[in-house]
């Protein structure tokens, strides 16, 4: 539950214990070597910038990336977090509109 100075975020999970994430300075992601097809995520500001980095995610961490994530507060900047932060799984989209519907 977050404290008092922080609020809930709604991250997509991309990596578990044992996997290893590398983000390429094009924002291409790679989990264990194989690149990411992120259908999902929303290129808000083309031509942003990310820092190569990887990331190895311990026992009982997930590693987690917004959708938007060109503007998003995630793994990229704090690293892996406890998996006792998760406060629950997303289940229906109902915005926007046109991608109504079920979470896979």
């Amino acid at each position: 539950v977050p404290s008092s100075n922080e609020s809930a975020l709604i991250k997509r999970v991309i990596a578990v214990a044992g996997d290893t994430v590398r983000i390429e300075t094009d924002g291409r992601v790679f989990l264990n070597g194989e690149l990411l097809e992120e259908d999902y995520v929303y290129e808000d500001f083309p031509g942003h910038k990310y820092k190569a980095q990887s990331w190895t995610i311990g026992e009982g961490e997930i590693f987690v990336l917004g959708d938007h994530r060109n503007v998003s507060n995630d793994s990229e900047d704090f690293g892996p977090v406890s998996v006792d932060s998760v406060l629950g799984k997303v289940l229906l989209r109902i915005f926007p509109f046109e991608r109504f519907g079920f979470v896979e």
